[in-house]
């Protein structure tokens, strides 16, 4: 996510744009960014 480069993987199937670690991984970059504040 530093380099604002998303490779997509699948195009089919499961639509919660990629479950959840990505949305664990988005989670631990926003808390990332929150602590440099």
């Amino acid at each position: 996510m530093q380099s604002n480069v998303f490779e997509v993987r699948s195009t089919n199937g499961d639509t919660f744009l990629g479950g959840e670690d990505f949305d664990n991984t988005l989670l631990k970059h926003l808390v990332a960014e929150f602590k440099k504040e």
